[in-house]
């Protein structure tokens, strides 16, 4: 079951609303730190990731279909971020 409350949350920060894009930060940053653990070792590198992704889901939010959905798709924009970034590290430092 999906919290109504967040479910508005997001809807408002669709709309625009600065207040509540920094709810939903404040909300799921725990969870895309954790997954984020999963994939990367270097505290900066986790918290540089963590920045990209909530750029990268403020100025994407808009293609959200689903308000419903929104924490698995923030979940999926992380994973791939974090991959993208292992395989960056892998090419530089050749592991």
């Amino acid at each position: 079951m999906v919290d109504e409350n967040i479910i508005n949350i997001v809807r408002e920060a669709m709309q625009g609303s600065p207040e509540a894009f920094s709810k939903l930060v404040e909300v799921f940053t725990p969870m895309l730190r954790s997954i984020a653990r999963c994939y990367l070792n270097e505290y900066f590198d986790i918290e540089d990731v963590l920045q990209d992704v909530w750029i990268k889901i403020y100025t994407n939010l808009d293609t959200l279909r689903e308000p419903e959905k929104f924490k698995s798709w923030i979940a999926k924009i992380m994973r791939y971020h974090c991959i993208k970034a292992c395989k960056t590290q892998r090419a530089i430092h050749g592991r």
